[in-house]
């Protein structure tokens, strides 16, 4: 079994989950690596942005060591599937619809816009963890509203989303437009602040 050292902290790669992450182990914990290797450009925005999510109320995995040398970050592992995997087989219950809007809340207070795809998130423990690391400068609702938040919904958007990350959609989920709507106002009302 493959070995590396991160500032005398010896991690063994368990399996690579993509292109340069891998899960690791250490004693008997589970994290999450990723090697940027000669992406220097995106290991600096990692680390710079890093910051905020420290102190905003977005849930992101805690990050446990990362090297500036190796460009190595090594952080929580989140068990689990990822959003869009989960849509392909079940819809937002209530709890989760209110945890979403919290974490959009959050972000918002921050003046932070997350990347709003299902495949940046993960529900663990009664929370939605963001995976992406990454944020644009807050402007307005209109984005959420209007666009992001149908891939949220079974609307025809979130069928062909999940079926282009190469999960299985049943079609007969899919609500139509005046049921969507009826579903995103109610769900919004009750919150969405």
């Amino acid at each position: 079994m493959q070995e590396i050292e991160i500032k005398r902290k010896f991690f063994q790669i368990l399996e690579k989950i993509g292109d340069r992450s891998y899960k690791v182990q250490r004693k008997n914990d589970i994290y999450f690596m990723k090697q940027y290797g000669e992406d220097k450009e995106g290991f600096e925005k990692f680390v710079d942005k890093l910051q905020t999510f420290k102190v905003c109320g977005v849930k992101t995995p805690k990050v446990y060591v990362y090297d500036k040398n190796q460009r190595i970050v090594v952080m929580e592992y989140i068990e689990g599937d990822t959003m869009d995997a989960y849509f392909s087989v079940a819809e937002l219950t209530d709890n989760m619809f209110q945890k979403l809007f919290q974490t959009y809340w959050f972000a918002k207070q921050d003046k932070i816009y997350l990347d709003w795809k299902p495949e940046n998130f993960k529900f663990y423990k009664d929370n939605f963890y963001y995976l992406k690391f990454d944020f644009k400068k807050f402007e307005n609702n209109n984005r959420f509203i209007q666009t992001d938040i149908r891939y949220w919904f079974p609307t025809e958007e979130l069928e062909q989303y999940v079926l282009s990350r190469g999960f299985s959609f049943d079609p007969k989920r899919i609500k139509n437009e005046y049921e969507v709507n009826k579903l995103m106002a109610l769900i919004t009302i009750k919150y969405f602040k």
